[in-house]
């Protein structure tokens, strides 16, 4: 029922429960991690508000237009990725997101877990010169920083 890790997480099987409510059959999930949770808890950024957005699309125009709609937030980012598609999908976020702190997270609880925690600008170079892992990616991005923003209004406010 499952493409790959906890099902219905950015899975097709949605459908298929789907079908058991429609058909008044009982559906019930074992609980277990799932491989965005487990990335945000080893990743050091904060957990206490995030936002998983599923996979980055594919086409750059599409995956641009979405990284776009949450470059501004505060929380936490969360994106699934692929290895053919991991160079050109951190460059795209460089250049929108900016150099933030990020984790690349492969493979969570498979026998070649690996996580990298870097400026953007670092892993970008490192994939670009070692090329993409092999496996299913997790990228988790600290949210933005407005604290510029925020300082600029508080002066407004009190001027």
């Amino acid at each position: 029922m499952s493409d790959a890790g906890t099902p219905l997480i950015s899975d097709p099987g949605y459908k298929l429960v789907e079908s058991c409510h429609k058909n008044n059959i009982r559906v019930s999930a074992i609980p277990g991690p799932t491989s965005p949770i487990v990335a945000l808890t080893v990743s050091g950024l904060p957990t206490d508000k995030f936002t998983f957005n599923g996979y980055i699309p594919s086409a750059v125009n599409n995956s641009r237009k979405a990284l776009v709609e949450t470059k501004n937030l505060q929380t936490t980012q969360i994106w699934f990725s692929t290895p053919p598609k991991l160079i050109n999908h951190l460059k795209t976020m460089l250049s929108v997101y900016g150099n933030r702190r990020i984790v690349i997270a492969r493979e969570m609880t498979k026998l070649h877990e690996e996580v990298r925690n870097a400026p953007l600008n670092e892993l970008l170079l490192h994939y670009e010169t070692n090329g993409p892992p092999k496996g299913e990616i997790v990228i988790v991005v600290a949210g933005a920083n407005n604290n510029v923003k925020k300082t600029i209004c508080l002066m407004l406010f009190f001027y």
